[in-house]
């Protein structure tokens, strides 16, 4: 073997072990979004708080991870990556420790918020790394790296479980915490020696917040991609996080099921949606954009559509089984094409804008179902969210190109 063949498979090898790396800070940083369903009847009884409060709390963590979005791409632009890993981890700490211990709603929010916040510091780094490191073939990566998220769930059921069986729902979120200290300080150990110029600030580095946000609007203003899938992805995330937020809850208090089967049921639902972000990350390489999110779109809906209206527990499962790809895939999907179609100089950017807004959309979700549980039952809810995930369809028809 040569010396560039050599090279070749460190580098190789480098690129491997960092995807594994990034995408253990993204399964640690993202289990108290994929844990706090399994857990939130727990918080409610503890804090004696409605479906509609406990919406506040889900929102207030969604709009904390937008924050932290938007103050990474900040961060990231004059500093580089390694502060955004750092002040996510700080946070994680800080937060995880002061929800834990916990004695007032009030308290807990504030906590919740720091929780949000560090999710929203590292969730665009991680997309963007994979996404510079993979460029060959950018979709199946982006692909790959996202289907970490539904392995959080089934992680998460697992730290539940643990965190239950130490002594209730705060052991879980302490633990959560422990997971997030050992996966990011062996990233920053390993890829600021390995990988150091995908660390590196992309652009100018003294700019002021002003400066920053007359780029955001150029950049915004010429790039009909980014508007397209900004337009698409408010109504998708509404839905889905509106969906997986109280999906436990109602399948124990809308459809009667056992707190440990709906668990199950939760995780089967989130491991299923892996295929789809498999699925939807070679869709897009070999059919494209636009019949790639109407496929995901309609079956998105029929699933859900099937969830809602099942009048058995097969129907029920059969319509878990057939929305799960779609819930992955539609996310997938309009990450990867956007990631794509940015141009290099502008692409960290508007990444990272583009994950604000689609976590301010997403933090609706959540909260209308809270409020619609609250007056009108959980059949209500569900049927909200159909509408809201259908109108994917018409909107991807008229914004994404044929090809």
């Amino acid at each position: 073997m040569n010396d560039n063949d050599r090279s070749s498979d460190n580098k190789g090898a480098t690129r491997w072990v960092s995807f594994i790396l990034l995408s253990a800070g993204f399964l640690s940083s993202s289990l108290i979004i994929t844990g706090l369903p399994l857990i939130l009847l727990n918080i409610e009884s503890d804090f004696s708080i409605s479906h509609g409060l406990a919406g506040v709390m889900i929102t207030i963590l969604l709009l904390g991870s937008a924050l932290g979005r938007f103050l990474e791409g900040i961060l990231v632009d004059r500093k580089g990556k390694v502060p955004s890993i750092v002040t996510s981890g700080t946070l994680f700490v800080v937060g995880s420790v002061g929800l834990s211990l916990s004695v007032s709603y009030p308290m807990a929010c504030a906590f919740v918020f720091f929780l949000g916040l560090a999710n929203g510091f590292y969730n665009p780094l991680g997309f963007s790394l994979v996404s510079h490191i993979f460029s060959d073939y950018r979709g199946k990566m982006v692909g790959l790296y996202d289907s970490v998220f539904p392995l959080s769930a089934l992680a998460a059921y697992g730290v539940k479980s643990f965190g239950m069986y130490l002594g209730g729902w705060r052991y879980m979120i302490l633990i959560i915490g422990s997971f997030v200290l050992v996966s990011f300080s062996s990233l920053l150990a390993y890829t600021t020696r390995k990988i150091p110029e995908y660390l590196k600030p992309f652009g100018q580095q003294e700019w002021t917040l002003i400066e920053y946000t007359r780029r955001v609007k150029y950049e915004v203003t010429h790039s009909s991609v980014f508007l397209h899938i900004i337009i698409l992805i408010i109504p998708a995330s509404a839905a889905v996080n509106g969906l997986m937020h109280f999906f436990p809850s109602y399948l124990i208090q809308g459809r009667g099921l056992a707190s440990g089967l709906a668990g199950l049921l939760y995780m089967l639902f989130m491991g299923i949606s892996i295929f789809g972000k498999q699925g939807s990350g070679w869709m897009l390489d070999e059919r494209g954009a636009r019949s790639s999110l109407l496929i995901t779109s309609l079956v998105g809906v029929a699933g859900l559509a099937l969830l809602t209206l099942s009048p058995t527990y097969a129907l029920l499962l059969l319509g878990i089984v057939i929305l799960a790809p779609a819930r992955g895939g539609v996310f997938t999907l309009m990450h990867a094409h956007l990631l794509g179609e940015l141009p290099d100089s502008s692409r960290d950017l508007l990444y990272g804008f583009y994950m604000v807004i689609m976590m301010v959309a997403g933090s609706a979700g959540p909260l209308m179902v809270g409020l619609v549980v609250d007056s009108f039952g959980f059949h209500a809810a569900f049927l909200v969210l159909t509408v809201s995930f259908g109108l994917v369809i018409p909107l991807t028809y008229l914004l994404i190109g044929r090809n």
